[in-house]
């Protein structure tokens, strides 16, 4: 795990090119306009690449019915049928756990990328990171970048009272 934060300049195509060379499947979100959890789960899933074997669509969607995440496939395109009773925090944690299923279903690299992430904080609460942490730990088949413009989410690396410490590689640009 990555958290880059920057100076000048832009990340966000640093981030994406470094997934290209390593033929990564790339999806990304950005976070500075999500006012809940839910918000996010249908961006990360618009971005990933629907098969064009039947195969494959089914199996993904087979995958989605295990993980208990309510994805549908629909107009080409995945989607996300939100239980309205489920949280935000439930919703992107059972689409990031189905997405993790399916790359080590398919043996692929898959990146997920958020966008000033620091907004976790205002989203969630200052345990954001916890969360976080607590969601992404034991996906194996998922790289995750996070990026942010504000460098004191650095703090997530470098405090031992914060959910990432001593976890993440710091990188500035």
């Amino acid at each position: 795990m990555l958290i880059i934060t920057r100076h000048q300049g832009t990340y966000r195509n640093a981030a994406t090119a470094a997934a290209h060379r390593v033929h990564s499947t790339l999806a990304c979100v950005d976070l500075r306009n999500a006012n809940d959890l839910a918000e996010i789960a249908p961006k990360l899933l618009a971005q990933i690449t629907v098969p064009k074997s039947l195969l494959k669509r089914e199996r993904m969607l087979a995958i989605g019915r295990n993980t208990l995440a309510p994805i549908e496939l629909a107009g080409g395109s995945f989607i996300l049928s939100v239980d309205s009773k489920q949280d935000g925090a439930t919703i992107l944690g059972q689409v990031l756990d189905w997405m993790n299923s399916f790359a080590e279903s398919e043996e692929m690299k898959t990146t997920v990328l958020l966008q000033e992430v620091d907004q976790l904080e205002r989203i969630w609460g200052p345990r954001g990171d916890w969360w976080l942490r607590g969601t992404t730990q034991f996906h194996r088949s998922l790289n995750y970048v996070f990026l942010s413009s504000k460098k004191r989410l650095g703090n997530w690396a470098i405090d031992p009272r914060r959910g990432f410490f001593g976890q993440l590689e710091l990188l500035s640009f």
